[in-house]
């Protein structure tokens, strides 16, 4: 399940937030091979300074359970970079990314009421 969490200092309206949580989920979905369902978006407006000044940034954590390698995560830079850069009017010198590639058997989530833990490859 990908995990994204935004934090901002750009204020988005209701419209534009949604419009955005839609398309990067849309978009990490496509890049990871993920089902849709499955990815989790979870933005946040915050207070953020960076080289000494207020201009919109934005510090995105992205988690993935298996399956993240170096190119995924290049893709994902570059199609997250253009969607923040256009929706934050964002100078992409004022982004930074964490990406975290968690081993499945430290991932569990609920399904019909149970914890599960994905099946762990051999």
């Amino acid at each position: 399940m990908p995990i994204v969490q935004v934090n901002t200092n750009k204020d988005l309206n209701e419209i534009e937030t949604s419009k955005l949580l839609r398309e990067v989920s849309l978009e990490v979905s496509k890049i990871l091979g993920k089902p849709y369902d499955d990815v989790m978006v979870i933005f946040s407006h915050c207070d953020m300074m960076m080289a000494n000044n207020n201009s919109p940034a934005v510090f995105i954590d992205l988690r993935v359970i298996s399956g993240l390698t170096k190119e995924k995560a290049n893709d994902l830079s570059n199609r997250l970079g253009e969607i923040f850069q256009k929706a934050l009017e964002l100078d992409l010198n004022r982004m930074y990314i964490n990406f975290f590639d968690i081993p499945a058997e430290h991932a569990w989530r609920f399904k019909n009421e149970k914890a599960t833990c994905p099946p762990l490859k051999k």
